[in-house]
């Protein structure tokens, strides 16, 4: 008697999958970047089309790359890179070169000029498709272990990974040495974009370039940056076409408030935030700052669109953030920080926040008291601590001032 088997299943391949769960493996595929990811774009048409633009999407370049950078990039691919992002490195200088005094034979300026002029030529080759975002970085690979905990060097400072001393003068000003770009031939004039919507601005700050930018010429006050009474004007008037507007320590609040017209109205604004340098725990500062977010709340009300406001402010040791939200159940106004500071007694911030909220057709405001019960070691870890609803600084840049906040500087 003979017997017969049950079939065998046929096997499994990849063409039995539907076309919308293939697509949905490679979206995957591209998000995590596994390494080696790339190189599967080269399997087929099918999965070029999909991990390829996802490969080109951002490109993050040093100047060599730009020797083989037109063979690479085809005229077919210019159209799916979006971001291009060129770090001109700088060359590395040994620990003689610290105190050497900065001659006029410097070649930074030639290095930095040279770069971008060679990837202005490239692109200048491109035919316009779509956005692109240019991000330029000057770079030095510096003792980059200085700064580690281990670190121990006491003849630049470090003392078993703590800072006893503060650099020569002639390194820092090395750091900031004006960089003129010099190009072959002059660029075309253009204007700033019509289509800027969102504007995010972070000035970082570190207590020893401040403490050196004082004494630059024998103790006469010498700033290395922009004066904000110059800058409150500026941004007060350039903001009317903006949704998001993010100014964090370049100016403060009050600068802004005091150059808005006003007749003026933000009829796109849906999102602001500022800094205000006297938010902190001394109790005389009390009536200041009630008085500022009353000022914030009338200048709020020109704003028909707008969903959040902070006012904001921090460094090692405090944090605050005064927010105002409108969401899905309403508008709330919170107050959020290593202190306390109770909205709800000052019937006048109450009362001109309750307008805005009415303006938009709310009848209630909810008001929020939040505590930070944390360490505040920096400028980066005040913003990461306030959770913050609309961003401040780019990812990137807070994740490097927060690791430099750790570290022991006295």
């Amino acid at each position: 008697m003979v017997t017969t088997g049950q079939p065998e299943p046929e096997s499994f391949t990849w063409t039995f999958l539907p076309a919308e769960i293939r697509t949905m493996i490679l979206n995957v595929i591209a998000r995590q970047k596994h390494p080696g990811w790339a190189s599967l774009a080269s399997v087929c048409r099918e999965w070029q089309s999909v991990l390829e633009p996802a490969n080109f999407d951002k490109l993050k370049l040093r100047v060599s790359c730009l020797d083989d950078f037109s063979s690479v990039v085809s005229p077919s691919r210019t159209s799916i890179i979006h971001h291009i992002c060129l770090n001109i490195e700088l060359p590395r200088y040994a620990c003689d070169d610290c105190c050497r005094r900065l001659s006029m034979y410097d070649n930074t300026s030639s290095i930095v000029s040279n770069g971008i002029w060679r990837l202005f030529s490239i692109l200048s080759a491109w035919k316009p498709a779509g956005d692109l975002a240019l991000e330029l970085n000057v770079v030095t690979s510096l003792n980059d272990w200085r700064g580690e905990p281990w670190c121990h060097d006491p003849r630049h400072g470090w003392l078993h990974g703590r800072q006893i001393m503060d650099p020569p003068r002639s390194a820092i000003l090395r750091l900031f040495q004006p960089i003129t770009l010099r190009f072959q031939k002059p660029l075309p004039r253009a204007g700033l974009p019509g289509s800027l919507r969102s504007l995010t601005i972070f000035e970082d700050f570190f207590e020893l370039y401040n403490r050196f930018s004082r004494r630059l010429s024998d103790g006469a006050s010498t700033d290395l940056f922009p004066d904000g009474l110059r800058l409150g004007a500026t941004f007060a008037s350039r903001s009317r076409n903006l949704r998001h507007l993010s100014i964090s320590f370049m100016i403060n609040a009050e600068e802004f408030f005091r150059y808005c017209q006003p007749a003026g109205n933000w009829p796109h604004l849906q999102s602001l935030a500022l800094t205000a340098n006297f938010l902190g725990q001394d109790e005389s500062l009390r009536p200041c700052i009630n008085v500022l977010l009353c000022r914030a709340g009338v200048l709020a009300q020109r704003m028909p669109k707008l969903h959040t406001f902070v006012l904001w402010n921090g460094a090692r040791g405090h944090a605050c953030a005064f927010i105002y939200r409108v969401e899905q159940d309403g508008p709330s106004i919170t107050w959020r920080g290593t202190w306390r500071l109770p909205l709800s007694e000052d019937p006048y911030v109450i009362r001109v926040w309750r307008l805005v909220a009415s303006g938009l057709r709310f009848h209630k405001l909810r008001i929020k008291q939040q505590r930070i019960f944390r360490d505040i070691t920096s400028r980066g870890d005040a913003v990461y601590r306030l959770k913050l609803p609309c961003q401040v600084v780019e990812p990137a840049s807070l994740w490097q001032m927060r690791r430099e906040g750790y570290k022991p500087y006295y």
